[in-house]
């Protein structure tokens, strides 16, 4: 049997930090954030490009590929695609003002998706649905993408967000004119492709080959699976039946077993996977699916998100209105409403039958029950790729010792140092919305969060002793200081 351990995620790491010593650094660009400033920004990328597509697979992960014949990583990734498609992802200079990335609203410490409700776009304006996680597209057969499936094509995807109004305000001739202007890109795309021809169609390939290598097969589950649960509580096993037995009807790319042969809910993942309204309003302010479709029966229905990583994607759903993942247990276990589409039928059935019996009200899970389900879910989390060198941000301050604070906002920041929290304030007459950011002095972004207050704690978590940033930005205007956590 095959599969990642801890002792071989350690070797990994230190392969990956090794290929990493002796780097190329291409100018950047200045102008975003606090780098406004007037420091430059350089990408720092290893000579010989990180491996994307030597990953070991659990044996129910090649079970799944040589049942249903999803193609090998290697048939469609690339280092060198993926490393350009790296690069893409974190790059600020793709958004109209130079203010946000992909990665701005898929970041790498929470499972590569947002902890607001409603992500920040460019111009301060706020997407209409939470930023959904980044896992497994490598062999995911979910059919669609997005919350509400209305794209089939993770090419196409990934270069929307660069043309949405809201996000980042270009056009792809504009992402491609930028890419064309720097020194860093032609020779990205010669690698990736063989020619320095830079295309919107090249740019999706790229980005998709990225997102199609973050394999998060490393999670305590997966481990459970090889060694026979044996690392596994009570709890979480009563939460793993539990799981089984009602949430896998749904999220069933969500592999419980080694063998699927024996799994019976795991070999109906076809019949279940798609969009389910899962009776949040009786009342619609989004109609989801039926936005695109204009089918009655769509209304209210949304994607059924991969389980990966949950206990870091928080908040939850579509608008992001349940902050903990209790909440999200609580709601299925006694809030279900009884919308008319709220009937979980099987996706792919040519009938109306239903998975559960009708009213469909909630699971009622005792107080024990859903303590156990909570345990469980947070076995989904891959620890190792939250801080995988091959998926972090490429791009470093060039000059990271000298920074200047910017006092175009006055706040405070106290106490400096810090030990569990900081308390920023700051004055907000306009009562707008203010963004409250914390870097390292490599510009790598730790923490972020937005208020319409004048007031921000933010909780230092694990963050080791050391030197840190803090951006408030409000209408535009910046205000950074240099604070240290002791």
């Amino acid at each position: 049997m095959r599969f990642f351990t801890i002792l071989s995620l350690i070797t990994l790491s230190i392969i990956l930090i090794s290929s990493g010593n002796k780097s190329t650094k291409h100018p950047g660009y200045d102008g975003f954030a606090f780098r406004s400033g007037g420091f430059d920004v350089v990408l720092d990328l290893p000579d010989t490009p990180y491996d994307y597509t030597n990953v070991e697979l659990p044996v129910h992960y090649e079970n799944l590929i040589g049942m249903f014949g999803a193609p090998s990583l290697g048939e469609e990734v690339s280092n060198e695609g993926a490393t350009l498609g790296r690069v893409i992802f974190y790059d600020k200079n793709m958004s109209l003002n130079n203010t946000v990335a992909c990665a701005t609203c898929h970041l790498q410490e929470k499972g590569f998706a947002d902890d607001l409700a409603f992500s920040e776009g460019f111009d301060g304006a706020l997407t209409s649905r939470n930023s959904l996680n980044i896992a497994d597209f490598g062999f995911t057969h979910y059919p669609a993408f997005f919350w509400d499936d209305s794209e089939t094509s993770l090419e196409e995807m990934v270069i929307l967000p660069f043309q949405n109004g809201d996000e980042m305000g270009m056009t792809m001739d504009e992402i491609v004119s930028r890419m064309e202007g720097t020194d860093y890109y032609p020779g990205l795309f010669s690698d990736a492709f063989g020619t320095e021809q830079i295309t919107s169609e090249r740019i999706g390939d790229a980005l998709s080959q990225f997102l199609r290598s973050m394999y998060m097969v490393d999670t305590k589950l997966d481990q459970g699976i090889a060694n026979g649960f044996a690392d596994f509580t009570a709890d979480e096993l009563d939460g793993l039946d539990i799981f089984a037995q009602n949430c896998q009807n749904c999220h069933s790319q969500t592999i419980t077993s080694e063998d699927p042969f024996m799994n019976e809910l795991f070999f109906q993942m076809f019949e279940f996977l798609g969009p389910h309204n899962t009776g949040l309003d009786l009342l619609l302010d989004d109609y989801g699916v039926a936005n695109h479709t204009g089918e009655v029966t769509d209304e209210g229905k949304f994607k059924t998100p991969n389980l990966k990583n949950v206990e870091l994607t928080g908040p939850y759903m579509h608008d992001g209105r349940f902050e903990t993942l209790r909440d999200v247990i609580d709601f299925y276990s006694d809030g279900i409403l009884p919308h008319p589409n709220t009937i979980f039928t099987a996706h792919f059935h040519y009938t109306d039958e239903s998975i559960f019996p009708q009213p469909f009200t909630g699971f009622d899970f005792t107080e024990d029950q859903k303590n156990s389900l909570e345990a469980f879910l947070l076995t989904l989390t891959d620890e190792g790729m939250m801080t995988d060198v091959r998926f972090s941000d490429p791009f470093v301050l060039e000059d990271a010792v000298d920074i200047e604070e910017i006092n175009a906002i006055a706040f405070t920041a106290y106490p400096n140092p810090f030990t569990d929290q900081l308390q920023v304030q700051f004055e907000n007459t306009s009562a707008s919305l203010a963004t409250v950011k914390l870097f390292d002095v490599k510009g790598q972004l730790l923490q972020h969060g937005v208020t319409m207050g004048n007031t921000y704690t933010l909780d230092r978590g694990d963050l080791p002793a050391g030197n840190y940033l803090v951006e408030v930005m409000i209408d535009g205007e910046q205000g950074l200081k240099k604070i240290s956590a002791q």
